[in-house]
């Protein structure tokens, strides 16, 4: 049986794929959409469709052949599913919720103070409460709703925080996730990804040819 895997995720894996978060780079139509619907085709949509899934998004793809890989994610965009990701949890919904047809006028209001999808959260919290493993990139865990939601974590389950190399403040692990065994990662989220995937798969090798010794002994 595949060991269950959790990834969080939310908008700053979009960095790879070179898109800056938009908050960031239209501080002007963000600080105009504090009390209004932002403009969701022209912040949005122009740059989830003129960039592409990142190496990221394709590793936690091609690992669901050894892992049984739940993605949870904060973002809108539908990259981990164009990278192959099966199982996929949209805390906010994605972009096919608001304008499923392309059109510019949104089915559903986008907020900056998005409203979660209770639904999609009882999910989250159940594929959480299940795992042997945790990644966490880039994910700010003292703030909604990632601390609402690692607070499933298992006290067995093995945690992993990733954080760019070029974030300026490193949000420690909070109190309700120091029950598990959390380590830090400074490093780009594919490079960190591609050495924790590997080190999972040789942990579990590991375990499984111990546990079919024990069970011949």
């Amino acid at each position: 049986m595949k060991k269950k895997l959790v990834v969080f995720t939310s908008r700053e894996i979009l960095h790879e794929s070179g898109i800056v978060d938009w908050r960031i780079s239209h501080p002007k139509e963000f600080n105009e959409a504090s009390h209004k619907e932002p403009d969701v085709k022209g912040i949005l949509l122009e740059d989830y469709r003129t960039h592409k899934p990142n190496r990221a998004h394709q590793l936690i793809a091609e690992y669901e052949k050894t892992f049984d890989i739940t993605v949870i994610t904060s973002c809108l965009d539908t990259y981990h599913e164009q990278a192959g990701s099966t199982h996929v949890i949209h805390l906010f919904g994605c972009l096919e919720d608001f304008l499923p047809d392309g059109s510019s006028a949104p089915k559903k209001k986008i907020w900056l103070d998005e409203e979660e999808d209770r639904e999609m959260f009882a999910e989250a919290r159940r594929a959480v409460c299940e795992a042997d493993y945790c990644v966490c990139i880039n994910c700010r865990m003292n703030t909604y709703p990632w601390d609402s939601i690692l607070l499933y974590i298992r006290s067995n389950a093995d945690l992993r925080l990733i954080y760019r190399t070029n974030e300026q403040s490193v949000t420690p692990p909070i109190q309700c996730v120091r029950k598990a065994l959390s380590t830090c990662i400074l490093s780009i989220p594919s490079e960190a990804l591609e050495e924790l995937f590997l080190h999972f798969e040789k942990e579990n090798t590991l375990r499984n040819r111990i546990s079919c010794k024990t069970n011949e002994g």
